[in-house]
């Protein structure tokens, strides 16, 4: 849990945000960067365009890799939960190998979650609200300017008096 590792930038988090940085310096045609992942789940231009997400100059994968990999995300459909899984594996070996290339822990390192029903953990984590690194200087890849939240300001809470307790189940 992220919230239980032992610091805000605790060393998985840490190396979390050095895989992602190596991610996103990577093209949109690589199929290890962090937008040919993000595409695969979904990949709308005129979102991503105004974003910052796309450019004219991005060189676009084969027109076959777009239609085997991109915007495959199975919402609204049976298959949500595999799918999800199958997209959590991929995506965290991925990170695990930029992680491992950068010098990381390798095999070691899991993705960490983050158990938004526990009580006191159901707001964004504070590595991912920060525009710095620890050491204060800026560019923190986990931080998302668009990232939303009820009041806008990138605060995600999940209202716990409206969530049934017998649906947690062993999640708490």
């Amino acid at each position: 849990n992220v919230w239980e590792l032992g610091g805000d930038w605790a060393d998985p988090i840490l190396w979390y945000a050095r895989g992602v940085k190596a991610m996103k310096a990577r093209a949109l045609n690589d199929p290890t960067s962090w937008r040919f992942f993000g595409a695969i789940h979904g990949f709308d231009p005129s979102l991503w365009q105004p974003l910052g997400f796309l450019s004219s100059s991005d060189e676009m994968p084969s027109a076959n890799d777009q239609k085997t990999y991109w915007a495959q995300c199975q919402h609204g459909s049976y298959y949500f939960l595999p799918w999800h899984r199958g997209y959590l594996l991929a995506f965290e070996a991925v990170v695990r190998d930029a992680i491992t290339q950068a010098g990381g822990p390798g095999d070691s390192w899991a993705l960490p979650y983050w158990n938004y029903f526990k009580s006191g953990q159901n707001q964004l984590p504070a590595a991912f609200a920060s525009q710095d690194w620890p050491d204060g200087s800026g560019d923190n890849p986990l931080f998302v300017a668009q990232r939303f939240g009820p009041n806008g300001d990138g605060n995600v809470f999940i209202p716990m008096d409206q969530v049934d307790e017998n649906a947690l189940g062993d999640v708490r």
